[in-house]
């Protein structure tokens, strides 16, 4: 191998290790609709937040996942026309949304700062942004309102009330450094002893010539 690249690579590879890996325990999620008339609203609850971030300097990115059949509203009826009609579970198991950008202060934490990020709902994939905060115990909450309309969804109704378009969806959930082994630099081969000399061939005398 070239010296001069094991030298380089062992230079540069304590620079990848600046990115933190975050855990994301005890997720929920939950997302309230209101009707029309307006004292009617549909709230979720139920559904389970998995995923892995990673804070690197200031910036938190990374990807979270809800199993979307977890679901339930208050009403059993509603809960299989939800499910089944609506959020398509069976054709849709899981929705996600990717954080893209989301900054925290110098000491690790937020207090309702902007994020952007993609969410992927019954196949449709649209760009969002809302609000989240970060506390010193690693909670983080996050909230974001979504157009129906623009994830493909029917208008939907129950009986005589309408939903409306704009949904809410609440994150809650706890985020834990994982331990990451430390990056130790490749080891420069030391180099070859150089070969010892041959010694030398004796010489003959020369005979005189008669």
């Amino acid at each position: 191998m070239d010296l001069k690249l094991v030298v380089l690579a062992s230079l540069l590879s304590p620079l990848t290790a600046f990115a933190t890996p975050l855990a994301v325990k005890d997720g929920k999620v939950t997302f309230l609709a209101k009707g029309n008339p307006g004292f009617l609203s549909v709230e979720g609850t139920g559904a389970d937040v998995q995923g892995k971030l990673n804070r690197e300097g200031k910036s938190i990115t990374g990807d979270l996942r809800v199993q979307m059949d977890k679901f339930s509203v208050p009403i059993d009826l509603r809960n299989s026309h939800m499910r089944d009609t609506y959020l398509k579970v069976k054709e849709y198991p899981e929705s996600t949304l990717k954080l893209t950008s989301f900054e925290v202060d110098a000491a690790g934490l937020a207090k309702e700062k902007p994020f952007k990020g993609t969410m992927k709902l019954r196949g449709v994939e649209k760009p969002v942004a809302g609000v989240a905060s970060l506390d010193k115990d690693g909670k983080l909450t996050a909230e974001v309102v979504i157009s129906l309309k623009e994830f493909g969804f029917e208008p939907i109704k129950y009986a005589t009330v309408k939903i409306l378009d704009d949904v809410k969806i609440n994150v809650e959930s706890t985020l834990v450094e994982e331990k990451v082994a430390a990056v130790v630099p490749a080891a420069v081969p030391a180099a070859a002893p150089a070969a010892a000399a041959a010694p030398a061939a004796p010489v003959k005398p020369v005979k005189p010539v008669k």
